[in-house]
């Protein structure tokens, strides 16, 4: 099974060519570098960033499993019908990796369940070579601000759902769009 009949196993809202984007992205990534994912669901993304992940590299997936406040009783539903964290771990036993908690200057495959506000304490500044960003829509901008002193310089900014609500308003004065494929927007972090 490759990397992208592994993904989409697993339910999700990113299309192949989104998927492409972000492959093409982890095998720029820098052999020892930092990736973290905000917002994961049940890892149809992640997936993707386990199943690419070199030796040395950590992977850190971020999420509360607990959906978007105001879409819970909506397209996040189904957080109200099953423990998502305990599905997301499943997903990646079965198609990845099984994560573990945060364990810092340890390469690995890791995931904290937090607040993506919560998290950016646990890394210092100018250590994350690409961050990707697919949690609550609603604080896009948010997440940018708090995450981007953790940033390399030049290292990656991407993020998914570019056509969802005000996404593609929030990143306006934030970050400079480079590439967008479907729903995946790209861009470097400046100096």
């Amino acid at each position: 099974m490759d990397i992208l009949e592994k993904a989409n196993s697993i339910p999700g809202w990113f299309s192949d060519n989104d998927m492409n984007g972000l492959i093409d992205l982890m095998n720029g990534m820098p052999d020892d570098g930092i990736i973290i994912e905000l917002g994961s669901w049940l890892g149809h993304s992640t997936s993707v960033l386990y199943n690419c992940k070199k030796e040395n590299q950590s992977v850190v997936t971020i999420d509360t499993w607990l959906g978007q406040p105001d879409l819970r009783f909506d397209a996040h539903a189904e957080t109200l019908k099953q423990d998502l964290f305990l599905a997301f771990l499943n997903n990646m036993e079965l198609y990845a990796t099984k994560p573990i908690w945060y364990v810092s200057g340890t390469p690995g495959y890791y995931y904290l369940r937090m607040n993506t506000e919560d998290a950016p304490i646990l890394f210092d500044d100018k250590s994350i070579s690409m961050i990707m960003i697919d949690a609550d829509h609603n604080r896009v901008g948010r997440d940018i601000d708090r995450w981007k002193p953790k940033i390399k310089n030049w290292g990656i900014i991407c993020g998914h759902d570019y056509h969802w609500g005000n996404v593609k308003e929030q990143l306006q004065g934030r970050i400079k769009i480079e590439t967008l494929l479907d729903d995946l927007w790209i861009a470097h972090k400046e100096k």
